[in-house]
């Protein structure tokens, strides 16, 4: 169950970060992909990017 959620968070954050522009992103979109995409984070990760990565 708890594999299901992180998995669709990451979803969801990778189309978030694909649709923004670079300049409403803090921090490296590659960086940030790359990290959603392979850190195994337990949700934390999508959580922190959808909180703290968007700039706006």
């Amino acid at each position: 169950m708890a594999g299901a959620f992180e998995t669709g968070l990451k979803i969801t954050t990778l189309i978030d970060l694909a649709q923004r522009p670079r300049s409403a992103i803090r921090g490296s979109k590659f960086l940030w992909a790359l990290a959603l995409a392979l850190v195994n984070s337990g949700g934390i990760l999508p959580l922190i990017y959808l909180l703290r990565g968007r700039a706006g």
